[in-house]
Parts: structure tokens; C-alpha cells; sequence
């Protein structure tokens, strides 16, 4: 007797196995779309030239020529890529300066250079840029890029040339130099040692050796502004880039010195969020102030301009915000506020509270989709807001990805939209991650409203919008900080790899349990891409909770239509896999053929 596997749409992972019956319980990189699993898209390269430093920010735009572009913000780098691929380094600087006179030492036999340069401001790893030295010292010349490897002092950095020094010298030289604006951290972390955490919460003098508080790693918010862009790091100044692939982007002195995150409203006021008042100057981490319209340098109140500022009262800091469809949304780490546009000169915009206790776990944990917004938040649930007031998310994973968050690494969640296939995805990482990093990610399905997981790794990520494909950053190998841009959904491997994929059913009663009987043939409805395989491993047990009997492997192709096996149990689970390059598949209803054994 032939009998359909029961296996709903969604992965059901948050409850045993035999009570998800009906149900897949787990799987990896596998999406379900129209109701039925498959195998998720591959992704190729952007561009054969990499980034550097982590990516956390990616947004694609267009400037009013039709030019697409993307930019990339990571904790080394700002970067401007263009639809013929060429990636653009436009980081701004710290400091310049030509004919500048410093000392200039070198070590005999070795590429150590140390210049002399007072309150340089520099750290390891930075980066400096030389030209024009006036003589050479001790055989070196100056000339080019170059990563800051030691910080002595605050008035002396080394670097390393790229040849070794015919001579031990000192002297001073003039110099023209850039320093681009120092790295940030990679990574998020738990705050530990002294004066981590409220008043009160230890004993004097005491370094916290545990803490539930987290450190930011650098991230960016990059907004357009007509062709222009509006970005800055977390916690920097606010910079401009003017549209010109020749320039970098540059420092609106006139702007707060502090901006955690930042976006430009459809009205183009540039908003900055956890800033300093215009009053006292004070850092306040709830403070949102906004500019002048159409002026992003603009931000100190007058008759003659609509620049203010608006306190929120509801959490202690603010996690992120930016622009929905009807009106500007701001998260701090309780609550979730309003920012609505009134156009009154006086009263330039509202501000309501749309919900409490639906806080915002990172600044990149939100999306939307259609009108409808869509975030993880810091109280182990998932939320939308479409307009009415926040919805909590049923998530039949929920269990599964936050007992496994490393809330470490909260400020680097980023959450994707793939609109081809009606997903929202949160790209996390998980306990077992290096250095909590993203390692893992949890898609939903905001259509048929399904949920599954999976290992790609991807810091950063922008629908496919402007671009044709969607586009991710990922491809960094361990402890590497070298990265690059893929297009999505795009052929069906690994940038011509492997992409290693499965799915599991839960536990079905064959025959509902009653009888032990055997399953004599297996009669799949699979769409394969031509030469694809798909391999189906058979396990039965007597007993829910006893342990496996009898374990068949089965593989299937396009010229399949039954494959006979021999499995004997009462209840039974399904594995289907594959990891071969240029595989693809899609599973439909999958028969199963039975026979009385009896009840032993």
C-alpha cells in the first residue's frame, strides 16, 4: 500500500520529534517555496578583487545618470563598488598634510621603518599613505600604502616597507602624508574589568570578570542623499561623498561629533541617533536630532532653518532606526518609536511610541518588506509592525536559534531580504562561532509563513533591487579579514563549490504505530536540474524513543521513478541530501510503499 509521507511547508524544530509528526524537524540550506523544499540558490563572485575588514553595511543605490552602485562599509574600509565591478576605496581620513617635516628611522637589514610624528593618533593596523619624501634614510624612500605594524608611543608609529634598510638611520624629512580614519573593531564583546556595569551592581574596586554587556565592533549607516552619501562609523563624525569615484568621503565638521547610527527621511533631513545635544554637547544615547532640510551640514536650531532635537523617554539607548513606508521607525532596546513628519516649522516631527518590550537586539536586525517591517529582538523573539502595532512572530525554530545565540555578538545580526523567494533571513552567530562571528542564519517565509536554517555565512547583505541578483559579503576564511562581494541566487553552487544541503522529517508512525511493517519501495516526486542527484536515508526504529534499527541509504535521479529498499519498524524518518557541484532539486510529495508485518 502506498502511503504519502506527511511533511507540512517549514522547519518544526522546538518540540520531540514524533509530536512534530507531519512536520520536517531539521535541515541546512534548504528553502521551502510554493509549499515544497528545496535546495537553496548558489552565489559567484562580484568582483575577483576582494574588501578588507569585515562587512556590516552594504546598500545598493542609483545616482540620477541611471549608474548603480553599491557601498560597503566594514571596520577597516569604506568602500564604493560600480556595476563594471571595480571596487573603490573612497575610507576617509584622519589627517593630511603635504611638505610636512617628521623623523624618519630605519633599522639595518630590515623593513622597519619608525617616523616620528607628534600625537599621531595611529594605530596597529592602520593605514598611512606616503609621498613625496624629500631624500631617502638609510636606503628607504617613503612612497605608497602602507599598514601601521607597531605603536611605540603617541608620537612615534612603524611600518613596514617593502625592502630592508641598507643602513641603521635617523633623520627627519618632509613628507606628504593621508592617514585614513583609524579601524574599528572586528567584532562585538562582553564588557569585563572596572566600571563595567550599573551603580552599584558590584563591590568597589572590583574588575567584573562576567558581564552581560556588549562592546560594538565598527559598523556604518549609509544613507543616499540625492547622489551624494550620508554615512558614519557607530559612535564617529558624519561624513559626505560627494558622488565622484576620485574623492573620498569627507568630515562634515559642522554635524555632532558623536552620531551612533544615522539615515536621511524622504523629506532629506539627515537624522543622527545617540548624539550630542546642540545645547551642552553632552552624549546622550536616547537623543535623536535631525538637520536642516536639504542641508546635511546644518544642525544648530535657528529662525532661519527646521533643524531639532527629540529626547526619547522609553529604554536607555537607542539600537537603530531608519526609514519605513508611511513614516521613519527608531528602536532603542525597549521600545519601538514613530518619527512621523508633520511639516510644521515649529513642531517638525512627531514622535510616538508603537510598542514596549519589543526592543531591537543590533542595529542591522531589521527590515521591510512591502510596508511590512520585520526584527529580532533583544527578548528572544521575532516581531513585525505593518502599520497597526507590533505582532510577535510564531517561530517554530525560536528555541533552536536563541538557546544557541552568542549574545556577544548581538551588534553584528544582519537581516537580508530575498524578495524572489518571500524571505526575511537573520544572519547570526551562534555559541560555537569563532570569535562570535556570524555562522548560521534563520530564514522566514513572510508569504506562507515558514521558517528554516542553514550555515551561509554572509556579514552583510542587499536585495536584488538595483542589482539583478542579491548580494551578500561573506567568503572570509578563519581569522582572515579579507572578504568578498557574491551575487545570489545565481547557478547553483558555492562559487563553483559544493553547497552541502539536507533535510530532515520528523518522526511519522508507519501504519500509525500499530504494527511493525516493512517499507518495501519508495516512489519520490523530485525536479531535479539535468545530472542532479538526491539522496534519501531511511531510518525505523520500534519504538519513539528506542533506538534506530535499521538505517537505508537510497539515492535518486531525473530517470527515478521508484527505488526499492527493505526497512521493518513502527515508526520511521526521512533524511534527503545532497553535496556534488551543479545539483539542484526540488521535492514534492514523497510515497512510500507498505506491508503488514505484524505487532512484535
Amino acid at each position: 500500500m502506498l502511503k504519502k509521507l506527511p511533511a507540512s511547508a517549514g522547519i518544526f524544530k522546538d518540540s520531540p520529534s514524533l509530536t512534530s509528526e507531519g512536520f520536517w524537524s531539521d535541515g541546512k540550506n534548504v528553502r521551502f517555496f510554493r509549499g515544497k523544499p528545496e535546495k537553496i540558490g548558489g552565489w559567484t563572485k562580484f568582483s575577483t578583487s576582494s574588501i578588507t575588514g569585515k562587512g556590516r553595511t552594504l546598500i545598493s543605490f542609483s545616482d540620477t545618470t541611471g549608474k548603480k552602485f553599491l557601498s560597503i562599509g566594514t571596520n577597516k574600509k569604506l568602500y564604493i563598488a560600480d556595476a563594471s565591478n571595480t571596487i573603490t576605496n573612497i575610507t576617509p581620513l584622519d589627517a593630511s598634510a603635504n611638505t610636512f617635516t617628521v623623523n624618519i628611522a630605519t633599522v639595518d637589514l630590515t623593513p622597519n621603518v619608525t617616523i616620528t610624528h607628534n600625537s599621531h593618533g595611529r594605530s596597529v593596523g592602520d593605514t598611512v599613505i606616503f609621498a613625496n619624501q624629500s631624500s631617502a634614510i638609510g636606503g628607504i624612500t617613503l612612497n605608497g600604502t602602507y599598514l601601521v605594524t607597531v605603536v611605540p608611543t603617541a608620537n612615534t608609529y612603524t611600518v613596514a616597507h617593502t625592502s630592508n634598510a641598507t643602513s641603521t638611520a635617523s633623520a627627519s624629512r618632509t613628507i606628504d602624508y593621508q592617514y585614513e580614519l583609524s579601524i574599528g573593531a572586528e567584532y562585538g564583546g562582553y564588557q569585563f574589568g572596572w566600571g563595567v556595569g550599573g551603580w552599584g551592581l558590584s563591590t568597589w574596586s572590583t574588575p567584573r570578570v562576567a558581564s552581560s554587556l556588549t562592546s560594538n565592533p565598527r559598523t556604518w549607516s549609509i544613507s543616499t542623499f540625492g547622489n551624494f552619501l550620508i554615512t558614519n562609523p557607530y559612535g564617529g563624525y558624519l561624513y559626505v561623498w560627494d558622488g565622484n569615484l576620485t574623492n573620498r568621503a569627507t568630515y562634515i565638521s559642522t554635524a555632532p561629533a558623536r552620531n551612533d547610527y544615522s539615515f536621511v527621511t524622504p523629506e532629506r533631513f539627515v537624522v543622527s541617533l545617540g548624539t550630542h545635544d546642540y545645547g551642552t554637547n553632552t552624549y546622550s544615547p536616547t537623543l535623536v536630532r535631525w538637520s536642516d532640510q536639504e542641508d546635511y551640514a546644518t544642525w544648530t536650531p535657528a529662525a532661519t532653518n527646521v533643524s531639532g532635537e527629540f529626547p526619547l523617554q522609553s529604554g536607555s539607548i537607542i539600537m537603530g532606526g531608519g526609514v519605513s513606508r508611511v513614516q521613519n521607525l527608531i528602536w532603542t532596546d525597549t521600545s519601538l518609536y514613530a518619527m512621523r513628519y508633520l511639516g510644521d516649522t515649529e513642531y517638525v516631527y512627531a514622535f510616538n511610541i508603537l510598542g514596549t518590550n519589543c526592543g531591537l537586539i543590533g542595529s542591522k536586525a531589521w527590515t521591510e518588506v512591502n510596508g511590512v517591517t520585520f526584527w529580532m529582538s533583544n527578548n528572544n523573539k521575532f516581531y513585525m509592525y505593518d502599520g497597526s502595532a507590533p505582532k510577535e512572530l510564531t517561530c517554530t525554530v525560536s528555541r533552536y536559534v536563541f538557546e544557541d545565540l552568542e549574545k556577544a555578538g548581538n551588534p553584528i545580526i544582519t537581516c537580508a531580504v530575498n524578495s524572489r523567494f518571500n524571505e526575511v533571513v537573520w544572519y547570526y552567530p551562534s555559541i560555537s562561532a569563532t570569535n562570535a562571528e556570524i555562522d548560521r542564519f534563520v530564514a522566514y517565509n513572510y508569504v506562507e509563513n515558514t521558517w528554516y536554517i542553514g550555515d551561509i555565512v554572509r556579514t552583510a547583505w542587499v536585495d536584488g533591487s538595483i542589482f539583478n541578483y542579491p548580494i551578500g559579503i561573506g567568503g572570509y576564511a578563519a581569522n582572515s579579514d579579507t572578504g568578498y562581494i557574491y551575487f545570489h541566487e545565481d547557478g547553483y553552487n558555492d562559487d563553483g563549490a559544493a553547497i552541502d544541503c539536507y533535510l530532515e522529517s520528523s518522526q511519522f508512525d508507519v501504519d500509525d504505530g500499530e504494527n511493525v511493517v516493512n517499507i518495501s519501495r519508495i516512489v519520490p516526486d523530485v525536479s531535479f536540474e539535468s545530472g542532479s542527484t538526491l539522496n534519501m536515508q531511511i531510518k525505523t526504529r520500534r519504538w519513539a524513543n528506542s533506538p534506530d534499527e535499521q538505517t537505508k541509504t537510497l539515492t535518486f535521479d531525473e530517470s527515478s521513478d521508484k527505488v526499492d529498499t527493505r526497512a521493518q519498524g513502527r515508526v520511521a524518518t526521512i533524511k534527503l541530501s545532497s553535496n556534488a557541484v551543479d545539483n539542484w532539486w526540488r521535492v514534492g510529495d514523497i510515497r512510500v510503499d507498505i506491508s503488514g508485518v505484524g505487532r512484535r
